[in-house]
């Protein structure tokens, strides 16, 4: 059990590093090419923090653990706003801008197909994994021509593409050995202590994976960044069901069985709604540590659920 947690410990810990380096070198090298900002931060920063849930679910879908790599995106999805949007609103009062609705709407639209196709019992293949890909480019470029009133993320521009791109391989060998021991250490864990590999997926390593984004959105919510972090957030969870269930099924086919995830997509639109109503609604232009103290306390009562019922 010992060595088990040494493995887990490793994969979060290159995982972070990794996606926390990741997102700097690719923002960094995308400036350098003169990318507009907004572009940046929507698209190139979210494909960058779900790195670690496409390496985790692709690695997971070769070896046969399906139910981690599944997990894994519908964790990291809910992770991603009852924990770490939580935890940033409660470390910083966060404003939102029209932009952001236009992205919670994508979200809302995307969520619903896996949901579809789970509980019609299609299989994700090739042609799945190209009519995601496909709506991955159409909603990047539907973003590129949106608000260029953006915020910008504030990184320091590239002075040496050479540097950057070394960074940038150097952060993907870190994800990769990451997800590699995080996934070990993860099913022996399971296996361990009899519990289902899926649960574990949910929890643990879609809190692993959601790690960049967390490093990403504190670095935002410190610098007042609110609009681009519910961006970078909401187009993050776009890009998990698009790429992360994507890339994986042109390579295998699989199936979402709808019985073993169908309280778990509950909770994923619970939260996806919650945030709605806290965009829409709570708190015109602004978040409040009260709703992020309430998204915390929701994700935990979310993982409480989990290891129980």
């Amino acid at each position: 059990m010992i060595s088990d947690l040494i493995y887990i410990s490793i994969g979060l810990a290159l995982l972070w590093a990794g996606g926390n380096y990741l997102v700097n070198s690719t923002v960094s090298l995308a400036k350098s090419m003169n990318l507009s900002t907004l572009f940046i931060g929507l698209t190139v920063v979210s494909f960058a923090t779900s790195a670690p849930e496409l390496l985790v679910s692709t690695q997971s879908i070769l070896s046969g653990h399906y139910d981690i790599a599944i997990g894994n995106v519908i964790g990291s999805n809910i992770a991603n706003i009852g924990l770490v949007l939580g935890v940033t609103t409660i470390i910083s009062v966060i404003s939102s801008k029209d932009m952001t609705k236009t992205i919670f709407s994508f979200l809302l639209a995307i969520s619903f197909v896996p949901i579809i196709l789970s509980w019609l019992e299609i299989q994700l293949n090739t042609y799945t994994g190209i009519v995601f890909l496909f709506l991955a480019i159409i909603i990047s470029s539907v973003i590129l021509k949106g608000d260029k009133e953006a915020a910008d993320f504030e990184f320091k521009k590239s002075k040496s593409i050479l540097k950057d791109t070394t960074l940038l391989i150097a952060s993907s060998l870190c994800l990769y050995f990451g997800s590699e021991n995080l996934i070990q250490g993860t099913v022996s864990l399971a296996k361990h202590f009899n519990i289902s590999e899926k649960i574990i997926s949910v929890s643990i390593v879609a809190i692993g994976t959601s790690l960049p984004e967390l490093s990403a959105s504190i670095n935002a919510a410190i610098k007042k960044e609110g609009n681009l972090l519910l961006g970078n957030l909401v187009g993050s969870n776009i890009f998990n069901i698009l790429l992360v269930l994507g890339v994986p099924s042109l390579i295998k086919k699989f199936e979402i069985p709808w019985e073993v995830y169908k309280i778990d997509f509950l909770f994923m639109m619970i939260f996806i709604l919650m945030l709605g109503l806290i965009v829409y609604f709570a708190s015109p232009k602004k978040m409040i540590r009260k709703e992020g103290i309430i998204l915390c306390v929701c994700y935990l009562g979310y993982i409480y659920y989990s290891y129980t019922y």
